[in-house]
């Protein structure tokens, strides 16, 4: 079986990351000011506790390369994704990102694939627009790697 559509890339990340930051609060999903999609996991006092979200972008033909005689599914593919780090507070949402990024960068997700490389990101704060959804404080990491090499 092929890797070029980068499922086992996505899945091997997502334990790896679970299994090592946050205590395991990682979920698939996109980042909304409404934190609808996932629960928004909380201490007792309603506060945010430090999670991440992971939202993958479907992999797209890499440039790179690249052999005549191969298909197009055993040609390497690029895998984009974005890393919410997100947290009750600015500070610690910018520990977790850095702890992401130390995890991350230069790790192989698997063996057909090239090590993590960072893309940049941004911090916002999300405003409580509800009494239901709490403040957050997200800093956002991208983050790509080629599979199928």
């Amino acid at each position: 079986m092929t890797e070029a559509n980068g499922l086992a890339a996505m899945e091997a990340t997502e334990a790896y990351v679970a299994a090592n930051l946050v205590g395991g609060r990682v979920f698939e999903a996109s980042l909304d000011d409404e934190g609808v999609g996932y629960d928004v996991p909380r201490d007792d006092s309603g506060r945010v506790l430090p999670h991440i979200l992971i939202d993958w972008l479907a992999t797209t033909p890499s440039r790179n390369d690249r052999s005549l005689g191969l298909g197009e599914q055993e040609q390497p593919h690029s895998l984009f994704g974005s890393f919410a780090c997100i947290a009750g507070d600015a500070k610690t949402a910018r520990k977790v990102r850095a702890a992401l990024f130390d995890l991350l960068v230069d790790w192989k997700p698997t063996s057909k694939s090239n090590a993590f490389t960072a893309q940049g990101g941004f911090r916002e704060r999300i405003e409580r627009k509800s009494s239901t959804v709490p403040e957050r404080f997200v800093f956002m990491q991208y983050a790509s790697t080629t599979v199928q090499v």
